[in-house]
């Protein structure tokens, strides 16, 4: 994903340099309007980033023995939008999509008392996330080339679960022992908030560092050997990129 975004930034690059050149003497380039020094963030950009993920997955999978499993590793993100700028203020949306290499485990030991039954057992939860995106609103202030922005909108992504246990439960005379083991993915829909700042240079081209938390609902997760559950997961994602501007 992060070589595929590095052949397309060269693609671009190379592009808006060759535009660039055919332009008429006089005229600012991207991002500058005519006859003014001032940077103007209006117009339609796409750019690419990279950065880090951190992922805390809650499933009622066989709780107490499993419960939370955090997945951390890194995004590579394709992403395109459009400002308008009146005055200092800049508004826009903006979408994107990612994907993840994230991945962590959650291995547990149990013992005591759960309800009736004195609980025993051990097991692993493993969490793989897959990919995220947003369409999110944008609204932020300028200082000539400089944007400090909020952000606000839709997520969605993927995940993939995988789980292996034995409990054991006894209550007096009873003995009841469970065992599972299996895998699902569930697709997650929910909420993205953030903040960022951006940095607008050259004709056109700018860079940037972004945070998102973005939330999840409760989504309905079914494994090959256990009953439905509940699965609600959360991630803190920042990164950094480059934008240019069409």
């Amino acid at each position: 994903m992060l070589k595929f975004a590095a052949v397309l930034l060269a693609g671009v690059s190379a592009s808006a340099a060759a535009i660039a050149a055919d332009l008429p003497n006089g005229f600012a380039g991207p991002g500058l309007m005519r006859g003014d020094s001032a940077y103007n963030w209006s117009g339609i950009y796409a750019g690419a980033s990279a950065g880090r993920v951190g992922s805390t997955l809650s499933a009622e999978l066989a709780d107490p023995v499993f419960g939370t499993s955090r997945a951390k590793g890194f995004v590579g993100t394709l992403q395109a939008g459009f400002n308008k700028q009146a005055g200092g203020l800049v508004f826009g949306i903006e979408a994107d999509f990612s994907l993840s290499n994230a991945r962590g485990d959650n291995r547990r030991t149990v013992s005591g008392k759960y309800g009736d039954y004195t609980m025993s057992g051990a097991g692993n939860l493993e969490t793989r996330l897959a990919n995220i995106g947003t369409v999110r609103a944008r609204l932020g202030y300028a200082l000539e080339n400089v944007l400090v922005y909020g952000t606000a909108g839709y997520a969605f992504g993927r995940q993939r679960l995988d789980m292996t246990g034995t409990i054991t439960g006894v209550q007096g005379t009873t003995t009841v022992t469970a065992a599972q083991a299996g895998s699902t993915s569930n697709t997650m829909a929910g909420w993205a908030l953030g903040a960022g700042l951006e940095y607008a240079f050259g004709r056109g081209m700018s860079v940037k560092a972004e945070y998102l938390r973005l939330h999840f609902n409760p989504s309905t997760v079914y494994g090959d050997t256990w009953a439905a559950s509940e699965a609600t997961s959360n991630i803190n994602l920042f990164r950094t990129g480059f934008n240019f501007r069409i």
